[in-house]
């Protein structure tokens, strides 16, 4: 049986989640007006893709930022969309 790699899977994964980031932010540019809380879920979306391309950097930047720093980040994206969900 073949094992997927799963560096290739966590980069077709950062494609898509950078496209999907880009759409909101021009959603966002548009909408801003209409609905309060797009600009929280732009901050999320932007905090979890900066998390994932330092989870995939690790190895090649320093262990404090791709463990620590994208932990946090995680985490703050989540409560940023919580926030705009509100």
């Amino acid at each position: 049986m073949i094992t997927p790699d799963l560096k290739a899977i966590v980069f077709s994964f950062l494609i898509a989640d950078i496209t999907i980031t880009l759409f909101m932010v021009l959603l966002a540019v548009q909408n801003r007006r209409i609905f309060r809380g797009i600009n929280a879920w732009v901050a999320a979306f932007l905090l979890q893709n900066i998390a994932v391309i330092l989870i995939e950097l690790r190895g090649i930047v320093p262990d404090w930022s791709s463990i620590i720093l994208s932990n946090t980040m995680i985490a703050a994206g989540l409560l940023a969309g919580l926030k705009g969900m509100c």
